[in-house]
């Protein structure tokens, strides 16, 4: 998500806060979780996972890192079928372009009617949870999780992620920085009923509007995100979805926006989404 100008765990050898990352040429050997435990005195814990496992992965298939609790795993690998294939129209629907006063952002290449799917991707990065949490915690801390997790990416992977917006500067850790810039919500996961969070490399790079033409909805049978048109979008047109303000008051979507995102939206008081018939 690249924010408008105007619209516009840790294991235990992992202590060091200011360690280079360093990212692996290949992936790692095997798919074998790393699990990490948040507390001494709690049964809560995490896993480092590929999902789908590397074994199960169709040729050519991307796969997504994740910081997940256990349960949450052995439920989506009991799902009949895991991973069910997903396919992204081809040729692409769309292109990510530089937009005036926005940073980069995407148009649709077709016009596209409500309902039209115009792309399908696997998540660089999906969490529970755990990041929010751990912040708050004197011993622990997001970035550690977050690095350790982006460590686990092959190189390409861990290159898309490090090449998404990070719109809070020098405040946070860059990892810590492009996770709260581009995560996007993807619902409860089964096993565990809060709210999770995945980054994309395409669909995070889509601006934000009050009045969208697209949403995203994430399908844990395929493990993947699809981004769809709910407005007819002409081709040419930016595609804009909503970073969670609706039925929000202007100044209440301003001051989340900017707390959030670092920016104002130019949206008017009250939005309504343009019949376009």
């Amino acid at each position: 998500m690249t924010p408008p100008s105007l619209h516009k765990s840790t294991l235990a050898q992992d202590t060091t806060t200011h360690a280079k990352i360093k990212i692996p040429s290949k992936p790692p050997p095997s798919s074998d979780d790393i699990p990490t435990t948040l507390t001494k005195n709690t049964t809560t814990n995490t896993l480092f996972t590929t999902l789908p496992p590397y074994n199960d992965a169709r040729p050519n298939e991307p796969i997504t890192e994740c910081i997940i609790r256990p349960e949450i795993k052995d439920t989506i690998l009991a799902i009949p079928g895991f991973p069910h294939p997903f396919t992204t129209p081809d040729p692409p629907r769309y292109e990510i372009k530089l937009i005036r006063g926005a940073g980069m952002g995407m148009v649709a290449t077709v016009d596209l009617d409500v309902g039209d799917v115009i792309l399908a991707e696997r998540p660089l990065l999906v969490t529970t949870q755990l990041l929010q949490r751990a912040g708050q915690l004197p011993w622990q801390h997001p970035h550690h999780l977050q690095r350790m997790v982006v460590e686990r990416m092959p190189k390409e992977t861990a290159e898309e992620f490090f090449a998404l917006h990070n719109c809070k500067g020098y405040t946070q850790p860059s990892i810590t920085g492009i996770f709260n810039t581009n995560a996007i919500g993807i619902g409860a996961l089964p096993g565990y009923p809060a709210d999770c969070g995945a980054v994309c490399k395409v669909i995070s790079r889509v601006n934000h509007s009050c009045s969208p033409t697209a949403t995203w909805a994430f399908h844990v049978e395929s493990f993947a995100v699809q981004l769809r048109a709910i407005l007819p979008i002409r081709k040419g047109e930016e595609v804009f979805v909503n970073y969670g303000t609706r039925g929000q008051r202007l100044e209440e979507r301003q001051q989340y926006l900017l707390r959030r995102y670092k920016f104002k939206c130019a949206c008017p008081p009250v939005c309504v989404p343009v019949s376009r018939k």
